[in-house]
């Protein structure tokens, strides 16, 4: 007897066990982070990853779109797939842009799918009976409106219920969930004065032609014009200029006195005005700066040295990653003869950045 008691209960353990592995089905979560940064255009962009979508058969759970830097665009993406697309979408993912983010975190979950299947009959169940019974019932039946909020509470359960089944239906068949993030590629500010962004070396070359105001023979060239070196640190601002100007009479053996060369070596900074991009544009962004330093004045004769302020304006005709070309003009005041030495200059320059 007691052998057959301890049969039994290995029957009904066995048994038991397969119902609740009956009941409980795991669900695969796949969830992907990828944020790609679109150099081409963005609404270009935006339409090709919506045809993706549609091709893979796949569908957008939410979609939210806002403005960043500058007035450039973010779109926000939920996609849902199942195998075949997951493949697709992370190959054609590829052709927006350049994906700077890509993470997955794969997840399961025990779901319990068999007792809701039976929460949802027997509540149905409850409604049909509920529902029968006030048909037959009078309105003036004390019990009439408790009915009907049994009927509105059974409501909500199925409506809950059905909402769960149908989540639950749609992760079985597209296990895999994209948070899509593509933005507006967005020019870095190579000459910001932000503590946090990595400083930059810019090496540039260019060309400067110096015009005096008021000259005299006796005591330089009327004009000057030359080469010089740049170098610039993103972060400070600053730059160090070294530059060599021949005068326009150079080869002039009559002004043995006058000035003919000029050696220049100037430290300058510039400012982005904040209502033209603050040098976040990749074309004409305009700013202001100055320059100070020593000048090296040379003649037949003898050589003076005097220090020179230039307070200028000019712009960024293009700007690019690596590479900018800019041009300025400002007024050169010489501390040393002033009303002789000075004039208006103007400057062009290619710059590297590294």
């Amino acid at each position: 007897m007691k052998k057959i008691v301890v049969i039994l209960g290995v029957l009904v353990g066995i048994a038991y066990c397969t119902v609740i592995s009956v009941q409980a089905q795991t669900i695969a979560n796949n969830n992907i982070s990828i944020t790609i940064e679109c150099r081409k255009n963005y609404d270009s962009s935006v339409s090709k990853l919506k045809n993706i979508v549609d091709s893979t058969h796949s569908v957008i759970t939410y979609r939210y779109e806002k403005a960043i830097n500058d007035g450039k665009r973010q779109l926000t993406l939920t996609i849902s797939s199942d195998n075949n697309g997951y493949s697709a979408i992370n190959k054609k993912l590829q052709t927006l842009g350049k994906i700077t983010n890509y993470t997955i975190t794969t997840s399961g979950k025990n779901i319990d799918t068999l007792s809701m299947s039976s929460n949802l009959s027997i509540n149905n169940n409850k409604k049909n009976k509920l529902l029968k019974m006030l048909d037959t019932m009078k309105v003036s039946n004390s019990d009439y409106n408790n009915y009907w909020t049994q009927v509105n509470t059974i409501n909500s359960q199925l409506s809950l219920l059905t909402e769960q089944m149908k989540d639950i239906k749609e992760q079985i068949q597209r296990p895999y969930s994209f948070s899509v993030n593509i933005y507006e590629f967005s020019e870095t500010n190579f000459v910001s004065s932000s503590k946090n962004q990595r400083a930059l070396s810019i090496v540039g070359a260019g060309y400067c032609l110096y015009n005096i105001t008021n000259s005299r023979k006796e005591i330089s060239n009327t004009s000057f014009q030359g080469p010089f070196i740049r170098y610039s640190n993103s972060l400070c601002r600053l730059h160090l200029e070294v530059g060599l100007m021949k005068g326009k009479e150079y080869n002039d053996t009559m002004n043995t006195a006058a000035i003919n060369k000029l050696l220049t070596i100037q430290v300058g900074q510039i400012f982005y005005p904040r209502y033209f991009g603050r040098g976040n544009l990749k074309f004409f962004n305009v700013f202001a700066g100055y320059d100070f330093g020593l000048v090296f004045a040379n003649s037949k004769e003898k050589m003076s040295t005097f220090c020179q302020l230039a307070p200028n304006v000019g712009f960024e005709i293009f700007k690019y990653k690596y590479l900018f070309i800019d041009a300025k003009a400002g007024y050169k005041l010489s501390l040393y003869k002033l009303q002789f030495l000075s004039g208006p200059f103007f400057s062009g320059s290619f710059n590297f950045i590294f």
